[in-house]
Protein backbone atom coordinates (compact mmCIF):
# COMPACT_ATOMS: atom_id res chain seq x y z
CA UNK A 1 0.00 0.00 0.00
CA UNK A 2 0.69 3.57 -0.48
CA UNK A 3 1.31 5.77 2.39
CA UNK A 4 1.42 9.50 2.32
CA UNK A 5 5.45 9.51 3.20
CA UNK A 6 5.23 7.47 -0.34
CA UNK A 7 2.92 9.64 -1.85
CA UNK A 8 5.43 12.56 -1.15
CA UNK A 9 8.50 10.61 -2.01
CA UNK A 10 6.89 9.86 -5.44
CA UNK A 11 5.71 13.61 -5.71
CA UNK A 12 9.87 14.61 -5.12
CA UNK A 13 11.07 12.51 -6.97
CA UNK A 14 9.04 13.19 -10.11
CA UNK A 15 9.74 17.23 -9.28
CA UNK A 16 13.55 16.46 -9.60
CA UNK A 17 13.10 14.13 -12.60
CA UNK A 18 11.40 17.05 -14.41
CA UNK A 19 13.89 19.06 -13.35
CA UNK A 20 16.64 16.97 -14.49
CA UNK A 21 15.02 16.82 -18.12
CA UNK A 22 14.59 20.62 -18.20
CA UNK A 23 18.06 21.10 -17.49
CA UNK A 24 18.71 18.54 -19.66
CA UNK A 25 16.80 19.68 -22.54
CA UNK A 26 18.19 23.24 -21.69
CA UNK A 27 22.00 21.63 -22.35
CA UNK A 28 20.92 19.96 -25.67
CA UNK A 29 19.35 23.14 -26.74
CA UNK A 30 22.32 25.17 -26.02
CA UNK A 31 24.55 22.56 -27.58
CA UNK A 32 22.18 22.60 -30.54
CA UNK A 33 22.66 26.25 -30.68
CA UNK A 34 26.81 25.80 -30.00
CA UNK A 35 26.71 23.52 -32.90
CA UNK A 36 24.85 25.82 -35.11
CA UNK A 37 26.84 29.10 -34.39
CA UNK A 38 30.17 26.65 -35.48
CA UNK A 39 28.40 25.42 -38.25
CA UNK A 40 27.49 29.61 -39.57
CA UNK A 41 31.22 30.51 -38.68
CA UNK A 42 32.83 27.74 -40.52
CA UNK A 43 30.60 28.48 -43.85
CA UNK A 44 31.48 32.16 -42.92
CA UNK A 45 35.54 31.00 -43.19
CA UNK A 46 35.13 29.19 -46.29
CA UNK A 47 32.92 32.49 -47.78
CA UNK A 48 35.53 34.70 -46.52
CA UNK A 49 38.36 32.30 -47.79
CA UNK A 50 36.61 31.64 -51.18
CA UNK A 51 36.14 35.85 -51.37
CA UNK A 52 40.35 36.65 -50.56
CA UNK A 53 40.82 34.16 -53.62
CA UNK A 54 38.70 35.58 -55.84
CA UNK A 55 39.93 39.17 -54.83
CA UNK A 56 43.54 37.56 -55.32
CA UNK A 57 42.86 36.37 -58.76
CA UNK A 58 40.80 39.99 -59.51
CA UNK A 59 44.23 41.41 -58.34
CA UNK A 60 46.59 39.18 -60.58
CA UNK A 61 43.96 39.75 -63.65
CA UNK A 62 44.30 43.18 -63.72
CA UNK A 63 47.38 43.24 -63.15
CA UNK A 64 48.54 41.11 -65.70
CA UNK A 65 46.30 43.19 -68.27
CA UNK A 66 48.10 46.57 -67.17
CA UNK A 67 51.26 44.48 -68.23
CA UNK A 68 49.80 43.23 -71.64
CA UNK A 69 48.83 46.88 -72.13
CA UNK A 70 52.75 48.04 -70.74
CA UNK A 71 53.71 45.87 -73.39
CA UNK A 72 51.31 46.94 -76.41
CA UNK A 73 52.26 50.22 -75.56
CA UNK A 74 56.15 49.84 -75.53
CA UNK A 75 56.13 47.66 -79.13
CA UNK A 76 53.78 50.39 -80.41
CA UNK A 77 56.59 53.12 -79.40
CA UNK A 78 59.35 50.31 -80.73
CA UNK A 79 57.30 50.22 -84.15
CA UNK A 80 56.69 53.91 -84.45
CA UNK A 81 60.60 54.62 -83.88
CA UNK A 82 61.48 51.95 -86.91
CA UNK A 83 59.17 53.93 -89.55
CA UNK A 84 60.58 57.14 -88.28
CA UNK A 85 64.07 55.32 -88.88
CA UNK A 86 62.39 53.94 -91.62
CA UNK A 87 61.41 57.87 -93.00
CA UNK A 88 64.34 59.00 -92.45
CA UNK A 89 66.75 56.84 -94.08
CA UNK A 90 63.96 57.22 -97.47
CA UNK A 91 64.66 60.82 -96.56
CA UNK A 92 68.14 60.42 -96.54
CA UNK A 93 68.27 58.55 -99.62
CA UNK A 94 66.13 61.38 -101.44
CA UNK A 95 68.84 63.75 -100.67
CA UNK A 96 71.49 62.04 -101.73
CA UNK A 97 69.83 61.41 -104.63
CA UNK A 98 68.95 65.12 -105.05
CA UNK A 99 72.80 66.27 -104.14
CA UNK A 100 74.07 63.98 -106.57
CA UNK A 101 71.33 65.83 -109.10
CA UNK A 102 72.22 68.92 -108.22
CA UNK A 103 76.02 68.10 -108.42
CA UNK A 104 76.09 66.33 -111.91
CA UNK A 105 73.81 69.40 -113.02
CA UNK A 106 76.55 71.71 -111.87
CA UNK A 107 79.30 70.01 -113.31
CA UNK A 108 76.94 69.81 -117.22
CA UNK A 109 76.59 73.79 -116.50
CA UNK A 110 80.34 74.19 -116.25
CA UNK A 111 81.24 72.16 -119.16
CA UNK A 112 78.90 74.19 -121.11
CA UNK A 113 79.98 77.39 -119.87
CA UNK A 114 83.70 76.17 -120.79
CA UNK A 115 82.19 75.44 -124.05
CA UNK A 116 80.08 77.64 -125.20
CA UNK A 117 79.52 81.28 -123.37
CA UNK A 118 75.69 82.01 -122.74
CA UNK A 119 73.52 84.84 -121.19
CA UNK A 120 73.10 84.69 -117.66
CA UNK A 121 69.09 84.21 -118.42
CA UNK A 122 69.26 80.58 -118.85
CA UNK A 123 71.38 80.47 -115.65
CA UNK A 124 69.73 80.79 -112.05
CA UNK A 125 71.33 84.06 -110.32
CA UNK A 126 73.79 83.23 -107.93
CA UNK A 127 72.33 84.74 -105.09
CA UNK A 128 69.03 83.36 -104.72
CA UNK A 129 67.13 80.61 -105.71
CA UNK A 130 65.42 80.03 -108.98
CA UNK A 131 61.63 79.02 -109.98
CA UNK A 132 62.19 75.83 -110.70
CA UNK A 133 63.91 74.47 -107.50
CA UNK A 134 61.96 72.95 -104.77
Amino acid sequence: MVTKSHSSEIKKIEWKRKQVNEKLRKIQQETNEVREKMHMERAAGRIAAEQSKMDFVTTVASYQKQAHEAELQLQARKLAAVAKEAELAKLKERYMQVRTELQELRSTSGQQKTAMPTSNTSEPPPHGPSSTET
